[in-house]
């Protein structure tokens, strides 16, 4: 009998009285390849937490609509544990594994797979082969659901890129940034052949160095005794010349994401702000021109001019003008990190008119699409990915939504902010550079956790509100009562949404 599988990715909580934790996972259906009936129907996930079963389980595959229709709400259910298998792993020399380094009580050497059931998940999914073998080298990527306890809404679609750099004990080692709450997420391989799940986060302990570690599908269906795909499904595992890999001990990579100062064809359109405050202090910033005498950048970048200060605009390594009286800067929405500068002054657009506007805008994009960054005075040009769309709908009493909130992979530095984010290929831009994530940094045996900032993490204002906010609210004089409130909240990362959880008696 042939079989096809299919997949869902999913959020997983674990809960108690006094604790909250929580991963990614994969909900996969198992079905007959000619009858279609379902076989198996599990989620799989990695676990690092002590004492499992002794957590209540919910498990989110799905969103419903408000009944207002202006937003959505996250729909949990309970789970259950089916199996528990314990994978031995052997201690990298220098590193520790996190999360499972964090619990005091932790088991010694070996982190668990659990096979979870949940009566009310979907019954249909993505379909999916197996890619039972990754190479050195081989590009894979990510699907996960990061941060679901700051916000279980608007990261459910993340999705990020990057390569196999090794092996160690029986772990594909990749050069993939790890977020919070990134174990258990699904490995494809770029052919879309599930290659295994996300072991967890193997960190430096004496200097900088992060690797994330993925523990392989066949090792997976090996543990579990589940049935893989078979016939023409088969033809999705990756094909590659690459040689197996040999086992090695890693040295600590930088970002797959790439750095260069070459030009493209929007870099000329990307203008260095140097800001001085009142007291002398300076500080460096980009902006986008985005139409004729029009200046894009963020509100934090330019808030220094505003008292007593002055702003510094570069259109060459050699030319510059300074922000006259006559010029002006709005902040239309006090809660969106958006300024606009025109430039009224006679001089100052005389020396701007020689520099083009933005050529092209794209408001078409997904997660998984390439991109680069451009920002600062050469500019600098990063690459990476987009990670994650979150749209809504911006105006009071209307149900049309539109990209509100884009993260990417391109790295972005001091200075970044106010740059542009475009499409690779086709140039076209998708948004303003705002800032990069600060993200936890967990601490061996302790709950407690410091700050980092991740580079390689960008939130982005979506070309949509940009548009929005110069012709509904700046032509038009709409203001911001009229706008939809959750857009500050979606932008302070605060929950705007109800975690509905269904309750079955079914399990």
């Amino acid at each position: 009998m042939g079989v096809t599988w299919e997949y869902n990715p999913v959020s997983i909580r674990y809960q108690n009285k006094h604790h909250i934790y929580a991963s990614s996972g994969i909900h996969l259906l198992v079905k007959d390849s000619t009858t279609h009936n379902l076989l198996e129907d599990c989620v799989l996930t990695i676990n690092h937490v002590p004492n499992v079963s002794a957590f209540q389980i919910l498990i989110s595959e799905n969103t419903q609509q408000q009944s207002d229709g202006a937003g959505y709400d996250v729909v949990w259910n309970l789970g259950r544990i089916r199996e528990i298998k314990q994978v031995p792993f052997e201690n990298m020399p220098g590193f520790d594994l996190f999360p499972f380094d964090q619990y005091p009580s932790a088991p010694k050497h070996h982190v668990e797979v659990l096979k979870l059931t949940s009566y009310d998940l979907n019954r249909s999914g993505k379909k999916v082969g197996v890619c039972r073998e990754l190479h050195v080298g081989e590009e894979i990527k990510v699907r996960g659901y990061p941060f679901n306890l700051t916000n279980s809404l608007i990261f459910r679609d993340y999705v990020t890129k990057g390569h196999v750099v090794g092996m160690y004990s029986g772990l594909y080692l990749t050069d993939i940034r790890y977020v919070e709450n990134l174990n258990g997420g699904i490995v494809l391989s770029l052919g879309d052949g599930f290659a295994g799940l996300v072991f967890g986060n193997l960190r430096k302990r004496n200097g900088d160095g992060d690797l994330i570690a993925i523990l392989g599908v066949s090792r997976i269906v090996e543990l579990l005794g589940i049935a893989g795909p078979s016939g023409a499904m088969e033809a999705l595992i990756s094909v590659t010349s690459t040689p197996p890999p040999t086992p090695i001990s890693p040295t600590p990579t930088t970002s797959s994401t790439t750095l260069t100062t070459s030009i493209t064809p929007q870099s000329s359109s990307i203008l260095p702000l140097l800001i001085t405050d009142a007291k002398g202090n300076t500080s460096w910033g980009t902006s986008i021109h985005y139409a004729p005498s029009i200046l894009v950048t963020n509100n934090h970048v330019i808030q220094p001019y505003f008292n007593h200060g002055t702003c510094q605009i570069y259109t060459s390594p050699t030319t510059s003008f300074h922000l006259r009286s006559t010029d002006t800067v709005l902040v239309p929405i006090t809660s969106l990190d958006l300024a606009f500068i025109f430039i009224n002054d006679p001089r100052n657009k005389t020396v701007l008119d020689g520099v083009p506007t933005i050529k092209g805008i794209s408001k078409s994009y997904s997660p998984g699409d390439a991109v680069y960054a451009l920002n600062t005075s050469s500019p600098l040009c990063t690459h990476g990915e987009v990670n994650c769309v979150y749209d809504m709908a911006l105006q009071n009493g209307l149900s049309r939504r539109i990209n509100s909130l884009v993260i990417a992979s391109a790295s972005v530095f001091n200075g970044s902010s106010g740059g542009g984010l475009f499409l690779l290929g086709s140039d076209l831009l998708v948004g303003l550079i705002c800032s990069n994530a600060n993200v936890r940094v967990p601490k061996v045996h302790s709950d407690e956790f410091t700050l980092e900032k991740n580079t390689a993490f960008a939130f982005v204002i979506p070309l949509d509100i940009i548009e929005y906010v110069y012709y509904a609210m700046i032509c038009a004089g709409q203001d911001e009562s009229q706008l939809n409130s959750d857009l500050g909240k979606l932008w302070n990362l605060e929950s705007f949404h109800n975690d509905v959880l269904l309750h079955s008696t079914k399990l």
